[in-house]
């Protein structure tokens, strides 16, 4: 027995990239320096093949929080966003970004 139908719904850290240098910030623990750690995004794959579906049936949200990095400087997050509402048509997508995609 699984207990995929009970999940409501998930938090995704979708990027570790962000231009903002929020003082604040854990990417700002060393200022500028961020080779600390991996500026990546999570592949479409993930959305597609690691998530069951059994998830997304009975999904009523997905929060894409940017905790540490902003989900929309992934190159793929429209992309993902299309997975996800095609996947879980019914669930609600929240996107959390501090809206300043341009250079840093």
């Amino acid at each position: 027995m699984t207990f995929y139908n009970l999940i409501e719904e998930i938090d995704i850290e979708h990027s570790s990239v962000c231009n903002a240098a929020c003082p604040q910030c854990t990417r700002e623990f060393k200022p500028g320096d961020y080779s600390w750690f991996e500026q990546t995004w999570l592949p479409n794959e993930f959305y597609e093949q690691r998530i069951p579906q059994e998830v997304y049936d009975n999904l009523k949200n997905i929060y894409f929080s940017g905790m540490v990095g902003d989900p929309c400087t992934a190159p793929n997050f429209l992309e993902v966003c299309k997975i996800i509402r095609r996947k879980a048509p019914h669930a609600y997508i929240t996107v959390s970004t501090n809206g300043g995609m341009r250079s840093p």
